[in-house]
């Protein structure tokens, strides 16, 4: 089933009468903000079992499943990437996970000692969904400060809610799929959330995150609503720009007041999610990154030009499958792909433009390719220079033109291949890597 966002802003309307009607809430009041509501009842289509979305996870036991917040009805998608990471990785990247952890810890710590002061004394904050390397300024997830996760649904208020949704006329089957998967951050736990101290205690105007982070941090969410903030989303990975018409970017960038993106919009900011400094020493491999689209006919292809190029540049090439894609019987395929043999690799090869490791690539200024699929729809002027400098210099490729572009920068050696790509592509890093930092606009 496929929906409009006229459909999707529909059941919108309906969903939030029947949250209101349930807990008998003024019908002024505003239940959601940043169309968190709209990408939940988009995920929660998407993830039905009669869903024909191909790489989207179905939703099994829903019954029996508790969602505490929106973004958790991603939770078995997640789950599936863990269990899929390369096993090859998998000792280095423990060993990092340690260090990220305790480094995690110290950080909760200083919050736990400071975050209530630095929130009385900034009237403009920056979410940790928004920026992501943790700088002194970013504020981290709220609702895991001040709140525990409720595992338990109240039964009676379910019913009660079931009952409003089929007021509302909302599909019978949708209502099923809600009545036990709406989180209990708006339903069970939504006196407690809108109630919460801390929005009394603050005032913030202008709240920068994406809209990821208002559904994975509820009280975010209330704060916003609770001193109409202006919400500025930001970019948080591959795509947006470059299709108009997909309707996850809509409903992302139509929820917020204003969005920027990573280069490709009409307003943009230096990229935000990964780190700038700090990389490891570039080995010879080459890794070919897919997408989530690709099937049994495609990996024959990328296995083929794998082969070749091990055979013609003696360098061993991986082939790093999307962990939500399509599983391959081939032991020459490994599933994700830590950040830093995504870093080290001497050439990344991209099958299309809208790979969200692409701008942690870009960070490092090391080679990379992208096929060229030219089925873009871009919506901006700058979408398009994005496009037209990555061509230019001859990065965005034609499947044709693939392996000569490869045998260039194969026969150069790691230093060699980086110090060639950074001339060829200094125009096209100043147009993505000069954008203003998020910090400086947001004035801290």
């Amino acid at each position: 089933m496929t929906l409009s966002y006229n459909e999707l802003e529909s059941l919108s309307v309906k969903l939030a009468k029947s949250v209101a009607s349930t807990l008998g809430l003024e019908e002024k009041e505003r239940v959601f903000v940043g169309n968190e509501e709209k990408l939940f009842l988009l995920a929660v289509f998407q993830n039905m079992p009669d869903s024909n979305h191909q790489t989207s996870v179905k939703i099994v036991n829903y019954k029996n499943r508790t969602l505490f917040r929106m973004m958790d009805i991603w939770n078995d998608e997640i789950l599936r990437r863990k269990k899929n990471k390369n096993s090859n990785q998998q000792f280095s990247q423990n060993v990092r996970q340690i260090l990220i952890e305790f480094r995690g810890l110290l950080i909760k710590l200083k919050h736990k000692l400071l975050l209530n002061y630095k929130l009385k004394n900034a009237n403009e904050i920056i979410h940790y969904c928004a920026h992501l390397r943790y700088g002194s300024f970013v504020i981290p997830n709220l609702s895991d400060m001040y709140f525990k996760e409720t595992i338990e649904k109240n039964e009676e208020l379910r019913q009660i809610f079931q009952s409003k949704l089929i007021e509302n006329e909302i599909d019978l089957n949708l209502v099923e799929y809600l009545t036990h998967l709406f989180p209990t951050s708006h339903l069970e736990q939504y006196s407690k959330f809108s109630s919460h101290k801390l929005l009394d205690s603050i005032k913030v105007d202008k709240v920068a995150t994406s809209i990821y982070g208002v559904m994975e941090d509820p009280l975010l969410s209330f704060l916003i609503k609770k001193h109409n903030s202006e919400l500025i989303y930001v970019q948080h990975g591959g795509g947006p720009g470059f299709n108009s018409e997909h309707l996850a970017f809509i409903i992302e960038e139509s929820g917020a007041d204003c969005m920027y993106f990573w280069g490709t919009g009409e307003n943009n900011v230096y990229p935000t999610r990964y780190r700038d400094k700090f990389f490891p020493k570039l080995s010879s491999k080459v890794v070919l990154a897919l997408s989530d689209k690709v099937d049994a006919k495609g990996i024959k292809k990328y296995l083929d030009i794998s082969e070749n190029i091990f055979k013609n540049f003696n360098k061993l090439c991986v082939i790093a499958a999307h962990p939500n894609g399509q599983k391959f019987n081939n032991s020459n395929v490994q599933y994700g792909i830590g950040y830093r043999q995504h870093e080290k690799a001497q050439l990344v090869i991209y099958d299309n433009l809208s790979h969200s490791l692409l701008y942690q690539r870009i960070l490092t200024k090391r080679p990379f390719l992208i096929i060229d699929k030219n089925n873009y729809k871009p919506q901006s002027k700058n979408a398009i220079k994005f496009i037209s400098l990555l061509r230019d210099a001859q990065i965005l490729v034609q499947i044709e033109e693939l392996e000569k572009n490869v045998e260039y920068w194969a026969k150069l050696s790691p230093n060699q291949a980086k110090f060639k790509f950074n001339e060829i592509a200094s125009v096209f890093f100043k147009h993505v890597l000069e954008q203003p930092k998020l910090e400086k606009i947001i004035h801290l």
